[in-house]
């Protein structure tokens, strides 16, 4: 048996402009208003998601970095 995800509702003020928008994008894709702005909010949290992937990779990378060129950058950086 397949188990339901639990949903949990949530209202939110938008304005009538952006409410229009979301209509006629809805509309040319043919699906209903809610479901688009769940994709919208879905690809939202992914951008955010990348964002904060993207700052550890390069912490991470500038650790190696440091690493492996940290003696020969501080003798560049005497040296001039």
């Amino acid at each position: 048996m397949i188990e339901k995800r639990k949903k949990i509702k949530r209202s939110i003020d938008i304005t009538h402009e952006k409410m229009e928008q979301l209509n006629i994008i809805s509309s040319k894709r043919n699906i209903p208003t809610s479901v688009l702005i769940r994709e919208f909010i879905d690809k939202g949290i992914s951008i955010e998601k990348t964002k904060d992937d993207i700052a550890f990779i390069r912490k991470q990378i500038r650790e190696e970095l440091e690493t492996v060129i940290g003696k020969e950058m501080s003798r560049v950086i005497i040296v001039n």
